[in-house]
């Protein structure tokens, strides 16, 4: 993107905007000028400018103990000799977190010695245990070593999710077999408390329904509605209706995966006291008069477990659904009799998404490594419930070799993702050969080579589904951006990573966790410690490094929170200046630009450069070129600005003398605690000279 002066002669290149990463497979001399051929820490905001991106710091350490330990000694402050530094006598690591404490003490250089106070606070997120003071000249430098917090024993968070129960905010996590809740809606502030045991050796799912979450761990499927966590018992279904002494009765609802327990409602006929129940090995636990929902004694019924029937001792009086008989469906196994239970069908699940044609009030679980889909249903009264998994709530897509990986809702239908393919279902219902109705989810294919690698990482960005597949990321649309629901054209699956393929490659695409930040429309792939970030609005690319290595991912208040292998709950925030402490490393730089004329060389003796007027923020530029690769590094700060508080951009003309180049590179860089830089942009003077030789 360049503007060019009258003179032929001379001309001044600028970058108004921004454009991110291009990282080009054929050299960088022909990407537009504005895009980066490196770019790391740097955010490119809405409006096209150059930012640093969100500074990130831990919130809690969810493992279950924690030591200190401390790093290489190190140059902590330069300070006149007779000025006193404030130290103290305690740290301790407090939920993964050093903090420090204790009575304070002004120590001067030449008491250091003999002081019991050794700690020193540089910054809320760098505590230092002093070691040594060295005089000369009149300045004290102080050294020690960085304290950090280790867990003695690392574990990963395995799942974090934000959302509501019973009417309150809540942020749930998972680590260390533990689920911890970590934000307090009465006082609004963040919080950490144990909720209950669960098991995190493998992944960790956690979703919302109904004013409850529900959790998927591989062992067992649980709730927590704010105040309990237990395992999901699972809905009682009401399986026949009109059950008559001779067996003859009326199907009602399926029966639940969840459970072995069933309803069914006896109808007498006045003359018989002993019914066939609907299944034949039937442990009866109660029987209950329907017209006041009193419960009878025991010694009024008696049944046989063997044969599946009940006898009351005196005959009951003639009507219909007068008695609901609850019951525990049992079969024989080995010579003995064990509860008749599909439950580990839905444990073996690892996701979910809702769906339901034109509304969300079903829950489909997938992710067992298998083709299927298991989906909840409407109890008796038509209640959408998480509880109930009915027998035929199930759904195969595509062949059984390949798994499903991910699945989201996309306007009217659900898209579904294999390995190797995509799959849209939509919502029917057909009839069964007893004559009932049963919902349906009918299978229509939409790709049949491109899918989704990471599992459960399909996101939703601007409106349209995005996926990992290969070595690229996929964005599926049907024609425009604001497109319809997406039918059988291969075309839809658009590649949009092409400018970040070198550093995709990279990655390990099944292990990537993905995120869509909708409020600052970021889309996130983290692998290998570090991040891919796609800002959606100012359509370009950027790579964060420093964040740890992301597990998972959550919004909540404007922040991005995310766990760490590390056991930590990090968040991203404009307002901090810093990587849990450290300096926040940013590198940006351009293309090699010939300015139009590679054939011919050119000077250069200038450039301005405008940033944000943001008191204390300023940024390191330098250039190269292909005849010279080190020049000066200029600093441009904001602090000089004229008049502060003013949203005019502060302009700084800087003297880099190139001579004779045909290649032309730009460089920002910052790697200090202050405030964020925003480059807002840059304009080079050129002046072209004779033939390249």
């Amino acid at each position: 993107m360049a503007s060019i002066s009258t003179s032929s002669a001379e001309r001044v290149f600028s970058i108004k905007r921004f454009l991110g990463l291009n990282e080009s497979q054929d050299g960088d001399a022909a990407m537009k000028w504005g895009e980066a051929s490196e770019i790391r820490n740097w955010r490119v905001t809405r409006d096209g400018d150059l930012k640093r991106r969100p500074g990130n710091e831990a919130l809690f350490g969810l493992c279950l103990s924690y030591t200190i330990a401390y790093g290489e000694e190190e140059e902590v402050l330069a300070a006149p000799e007779d000025q006193a530094v404030t130290l103290r006598e305690t740290i301790s690591a407090i939920r993964g977190i050093v903090t420090i404490s204790g009575t304070s003490s002004d120590v001067l250089p030449n008491d250091f010695a003999s002081a019991e106070n050794i700690y020193y606070e540089d910054n809320p997120r760098r505590i230092f245990k002093m070691t040594r003071v060295e005089v000369a000249d009149g300045t004290a430098t102080w050294y020690g070593q960085r304290a950090k917090a280790e867990p003695v024993t690392k574990r990963a968070v395995k799942a974090l999710w934000v959302g509501r129960i019973n009417g309150q905010q809540e942020i749930l996590a998972a680590c260390a077999n533990t689920l911890y809740r970590l934000y307090d809606s009465v006082s609004g502030l963040y919080s950490c408390q144990t909720v209950g045991a669960i098991n995190t050796t493998g992944h960790v799912h956690i979703f919302g329904f109904d004013s409850v979450a529900y959790i998927l761990d591989g062992d067992d499927y649980w709730q927590y509605d704010g105040t309990t966590l237990k395992a999901v018992d699972g809905y009682v279904p009401l399986i026949a209706i009109t059950v008559e002494p001779n067996g003859a009765y009326e199907t009602a609802e399926q029966v639940n995966k969840l459970t072995a327990k069933r309803r069914c409602w006896l109808s007498p006929d006045g003359e018989n006291n002993t019914f066939k129940l609907p299944e034949k090995y039937a442990d009866v636990e109660y029987v209950k008069l329907l017209s006041d929902n009193s419960t009878l004694e025991p010694s009024a019924y008696s049944f046989d477990i063997n044969n599946g029937t009940i006898s009351f001792a005196q005959v009951p009086v003639q009507g219909v659904n007068a008695y609901e008989v609850g019951y525990t469906a049992k079969d024989v196994v080995d010579g003995a009799l064990v509860e008749k239970s599909f439950r580990s069908q839905i444990i073996g699940m690892r996701y979910s998404e809702l769906y339901s044609g034109s509304q969300d009030n079903r829950v489909f679980l997938y992710g067992d490594g298998g083709a299927d889909a298991i989906y909840t249903g409407l109890d008796y009264d038509g209640k959408p419930r998480a509880d109930y998994f009915p027998d035929l709530g199930m759904v195969r897509v595509g062949d059984a070799n390949t798994p499903i990986t991910a699945m989201i809702r996309h306007y009217g239908n659900l898209i579904c993702y294999k390995t190797d393919g995509a799959y849209s279902l939509q919502f029917g219902i057909t009839t069964l050969s007893d004559s009932s109705m049963t919902p349906a989810f009918y299978v229509t294919p939409i790709n049949r080579s491109i899918g989704n690698a990471a599992p459960g990482q399909a996101q939703l960005v601007n409106n349209s589904p995005v996926t990992l597949h290969g070595r690229e990321a996929y964005q599926w649309r049907n024609g425009s951006i604001y497109s319809s629901n997406l039918s059988v054209d291969e075309r839809q699956a658009q590649r949009i990573s092409d400018k970040v393929c070198s550093t995709l490659a990279g990655f390990t695409l099944e292990n990537c966790v993905c995120y869509d930040d909708n409020y600052h429309q970021e889309y996130y792939i983290c692998n290998h410690g570090g991040a891919l970030v796609f800002n959606y609005a100012a359509d370009a690319w950027t790579y964060y490094d420093s964040l740890g290595d992301v597990m998972c991912m959550a919004a909540f208040n404007g922040e991005v929170l995310y766990g760490t292998a590390d056991g930590n709950i990090e968040r991203l925030n404009e307002s901090l200046n810093y990587a849990d402490g450290d300096p926040i490393s940013c590198y940006w730089e351009s293309s090699s630009a010939d300015f139009g004329q590679e054939y011919t060389r050119k000077n250069s003796a200038q450039l301005w450069v405008a940033m944000k007027p943001e008191l204390g923020s300023s940024v390191n530029v330098t250039i190269q070129t292909d005849r010279k690769e080190t020049f000066t590094e200029k600093i441009v700060s904001a602090d000089n600005v004229r008049n502060p508080g003013t949203r005019e951009p502060y302009l700084k003309r800087l003297k880099l003398k190139a001579k004779k180049f045909l290649y032309y590179k730009l460089m920002f860089t910052s790697d200090e605690i202050a405030t964020a830089p925003t480059v807002v942009s840059a304009d080079i003077r050129v002046r072209f000279a004779g033939w390249a030789k």
